[in-house]
């Protein structure tokens, strides 16, 4: 076994005889004695090593023992080396004083050494345990420290607490004296808090009931705190009294993250009941100032580059004004946010640059720290920004900084719900083309305007405006092209809008002008010719120079409908009536009409039956070489026989069968059908002639128009050279690249091409350079009075020559059509137009009497 370690013990004496003694007495097995007459030797020793104890002579060499051991607490603890003073008798003054300076005990002589050897190892393991019990202490000082804990004891008899130091720590009482007055202690708590507490702190006291409350404080800062108290009745064994003891402890940030979720919760549930988003947000604003009552907030939101503040709370009048529109840029702290789309902490704004613009504004209002955060849409889009404002320079804690992202993913979720719900409510009142309210935002304009011109006695009327032709335009030049027209149409169209008036698209190409507050019918007519009188100008998209005409149709409140629906139906049944009649005209309702239209849906009905009844035929215009009159082929022109009205020219159904897309089972009719004719005439021995076939531009425009080209040759057997495809002037003002890729594709099949009409239409004369045609038709309107000796005929008859020699130049052969006597037909052979076909030659005739007159003739 190792030998016991040694005590050191430090005798100090005026001279040598209290060492002496002591080493006389004390084994020497158990101490190793240093003896000093010096006090500053003896303090130099103790320094150097690590004594154990020491013996003090109250008499010493040029200084008290008072004054040494002064110097020894200095440096050492009264817990760390225990010193014992040693006294006469007689010294009783000295023995006081010696106790209160700090020595561990006090011995007089005459010394019973047997008796100081035991109190000397008993002072040094007192020493230990209490430096094991201050270790101990410091301990749960700083554990509670960390945990936000302290403890107290209540004395009823002089209604105090005795405070430890973690205690006025959790409570916000300054550091002082450690007992603190009931009065004292309970004006830390909350107003609402007090009277609780209090009650249940005197039935601890008269019927020693312990307790538990979680309350809250306000601490002298301005910040609520919450504690949860559990207090104790703790009773001594051997003097059976009853002390009260109270452990608190501060569970704020749980208390708050428990308040944050019932307020996060409380929020989405005014989101998802889709609240005002200003009460929503004001909710956040209440959520941020509860978590942190020491802040002020503010929400602004990004509108037009700018942050707009929205909601408030506790800021100053004067501030709000200063900030309430801040330009987004990298500069201030708000705005800063908002540019870089982070948070910016400016936690004194005195010296932060990002506050170079608002720092005599914010010393104004008192404000030193900032925090403000952006908040971000889920695409990472600026809604905005929220701001937390402080009146004392404070630096950011790492809940603060959650808090912020929390409130502001909040007010995202708050403000991407309203713009969705604006979006979706827009979407269902709104056209997504033309941005135009739709059908059931007019139908809810039209109840509300009836009812005010009912209660007023006003007049309102309804214009149902549709375009006239766009599906043609729509079909040849695509989608993009159309949508691009129609929202040029509307622009024009809101030219004419009042701010009593609203403009609806009712779909595709049919928009509503519903007008309010009319003096007379005539304001509105007015409007309608207005409206003509803007189409008259040609539409410039991309490439295309394009013309539109409008049918519209008014119905007057009261005069023609008392409800919406009537007041639609009957402009509609007046526009319908417009464009039977041509189109390009405003038509008043009538209720005449209703008849003309109903007559019209017949006819529609009825052409749709007309192909699986055969009920079309085809009748044949002859086409002569004109300098032999030689017949080299005809002209196939479509007849409608209907069983019950008789005979319907192509005029009154082709633009109907082209309106309703019917014109491409039609045409796909008529070419299978002229070639089919023109083959049989080939087998039977009437000749060898060439067909041409109109096609509509709609048909031209469908992607399986060269298919039945093909089809009709291969099933007709007829030899692809002999059949003409003519198409009318306005194909031209389409899309060019399409149509030229089109025509290459008719002339790759050995078809030739003819532009019919030629001069009605709006084409550039360049595109006969760039579009493989084989023939131009002339129009009859150029043709007809050229045989006639006034100053129009003789313009007529030059511009004819000039159509003909031009087009020879471009090797294109010059059909011309509509010639009715002798002296049309020799002006056209004198100028060298090669083809002709008119009455003074040969009338449209059927199959039957192409036949005979072929027979007839040859």
């Amino acid at each position: 076994m190792n030998a016991p370690k040694k005590i050191i013990l430090v005798v100090l004496d005026k001279d040598e005889s209290l060492a002496e003694e002591a080493r006389k007495y004390l084994p020497e097995s158990l101490f190793r004695i240093h003896g000093f007459t010096d006090p500053e030797e003896a303090l130099a020793f103790i320094k150097k090593g690590e004594p154990g104890i020491c013996l003090v002579r109250t008499a010493l060499n040029n200084t008290s023992s008072s004054a040494f051991c002064k110097s020894l607490r200095e440096d050492y603890s009264k817990e760390k080396l225990p010193a014992i003073l040693v006294a006469d008798p007689h010294e009783t003054f000295k023995i006081k004083v010696g106790y209160d300076a700090g020595f561990s005990d006090v011995e007089t002589f005459p010394i019973n050494w047997q008796v100081m050897q035991n109190r000397l190892r008993y002072a040094l393991d007192t020493n230990q345990l209490l430096a094991k019990l201050r270790d101990s202490e410091e301990k749960i000082y700083h554990a509670q420290k960390a945990a936000h804990m302290g403890t107290w004891e209540y004395v009823p008899e002089s209604k105090t607490f005795i405070l430890s130091k973690n205690s006025h720590q959790v409570f916000g009482i300054r550091y002082g004296d450690e007992r603190v007055s009931r009065d004292h202690f309970l004006d830390v708590f909350h107003p609402e808090d007090r009277e609780e507490f209090s009650n249940l702190l005197n039935q601890a006291v008269t019927r020693h009931f312990p307790f538990r409350l979680v309350h809250r404080i306000m601490r002298f800062d301005g910040s609520v705190r919450f504690i949860q108290q559990q207090v104790s009745i703790v009773r001594n064994n051997i003097t059976g009294v009853k002390t009260i003891l109270g452990t608190a402890l501060d569970v704020t940030d749980q208390r708050l993250n428990e308040f944050f979720e019932m307020d996060k919760n409380s929020v989405l549930t005014m989101i998802i009941k889709n609240l005002p988003i200003m009460d929503v947000l004001n909710e956040v604003v209440r959520v941020v100032e509860r978590q942190r009552p020491q802040a002020s907030t503010m929400i602004s939101l990004a509108k037009d580059g700018k942050l707009v503040s929205a909601v408030y709370s506790r800021l100053p009048a004067g501030f709000i004004r200063a900030v309430g529109r801040q330009r987004i840029c990298p500069e201030s702290g708000l705005a800063a946010a908002a540019y870089l789309g982070e948070t910016i902490l400016v936690n004194d704004a005195s010296s932060n640059p990002l506050w170079d613009n608002f720092q005599s504004l914010a010393q104004e209002h008192g404000l030193h720290a900032c925090y403000a955060a952006p908040i971000l849409s889920g695409k990472g889009q600026l809604l905005g920004v929220i701001s937390l404002y402080y009146k004392e320079s404070v630096d950011p804690a790492e809940e603060d900084l959650a808090l912020l992202k929390a409130v502001t993913d909040l007010a995202s979720v708050a403000i991407e719900k309203v713009q969705l719900t604006e979006t979706l409510v827009y979407q269902a009142r709104h056209d997504d083309l033309t941005g135009l309210a739709n059908r059931g935002a007019l139908r809810e304009w039209l109840e509300r305007s009836l009812n005010a011109a009912k209660r007023y006695e006003e007049m309102l009327a309804l214009l149902y405006i549709d375009l006239d032709r766009f599906k043609q335009v729509n079909d040849s030049l695509g989608h993009v092209v159309g949508d691009q027209l129609l929202k040029e149409v509307v622009s024009r169209l809101l030219r004419i809008v009042r701010d009593s008036d609203i403009l609806a698209r009712m779909g595709g190409d049919e928009f509503v002008l519903a007008a309010s507050r009319l003096d007379s019918k005539e304001d509105a007519l007015g409007m309608g010719r207005r409206i003509l009188q803007i189409f008259r100008e040609p539409y410039r998209i991309q490439d295309h120079e394009l013309y539109l005409n409008a049918s519209i149709g008014i119905s007057f409140f009261p005069e023609d409908a008392q409800d919406a629906g009537k007041l639609i139906r009957h402009a509609d049944t007046a526009m319908y009536y417009a464009k039977i009649r041509g189109g390009n005209r405003l038509a008043e309702f009538e209720p005449q009409m209703k008849m003309a239209v109903l007559e019209r849906l017949e006819i529609e009905n009825d052409l749709r039956k007309a192909i699986e009844n055969k009920e079309f035929e085809l009748f044949y215009q002859p086409q002569y070489e004109l300098a032999t009159k030689r017949l080299i082929g005809f002209e196939a022109l479509i007849r409608w026989n209907h069983p019950e009205l008789g005979r319907i020219p192509p005029l009154k159904f082709i633009p109907l069968a082209e309106e309703t897309g019917l014109i491409i089972p039609i045409g796909e009719w008529v070419v299978h059908e002229a070639c089919a004719q023109n083959a049989r005439w080939a087998k039977a021995g009437y000749g060898s002639f060439k067909v041409s076939v109109n096609v509509s531009s709609v048909q031209f425009a469908d992607e399986g128009f060269l298919d039945v080209l093909v089809s009709a040759l291969n099933k007709s057997g007829m030899e692809s050279h002999h059949l003409e495809i003519e198409l009318t002037e306005s194909i031209l003002v389409k899309d060019v690249k399409s149509i030229a890729n089109m025509l290459s594709g008719v002339k790759s099949l050995g078809a030739t091409t003819a532009i019919d009409d030629f001069g009605t239409g709006y084409s550039s004369m360049s595109y006969l350079h760039d579009l493989p045609i084989d023939c131009l038709k002339i129009d009859r309107s150029f043709v007809i009075n050229t045989g006639d000796d006034t100053f129009a005929s003789e313009r007529k008859r030059n511009l004819l020559s000039k159509i003909v020699e031009m087009s020879h130049d471009l090797g294109l052969t010059v059909i011309a059509e509509g010639f009715d006597n002798k002296q049309q037909f020799d002006y056209l052979v004198k100028i060298g137009c090669d083809v002709g076909q008119g009455f003074y030659l040969g009338v449209p005739m059927s199959a039957p009497e192409i036949e005979f007159y072929c027979s007839m003739v040859y």
